[in-house]
């Protein structure tokens, strides 16, 4: 259940993380590092969300 949730949480915060330019916030221009920051945590969010579903919540 975790790990259903967690794909779709991680997958929302790295496309907020990489729209910040199209919105205008933000003082970098291009790629800055709290971007940078909310892009991996996004996609480790959706790994590990990625990796509970596949175990199905069997113990390591």
């Amino acid at each position: 259940m975790l790990g259903a949730a967690l794909i779709p949480a991680g997958i929302i915060v790295a496309v907020l993380a990489l729209s910040v330019d199209l919105i205008g916030a933000g003082r970098w221009n291009g790629f800055g590092p709290v971007q940078t920051i909310g892009l991996s945590v996004g996609l480790f969010m959706a790994l590990a969300g990625g990796v509970l579903v596949r175990t199905n919540g069997r113990p390591a």
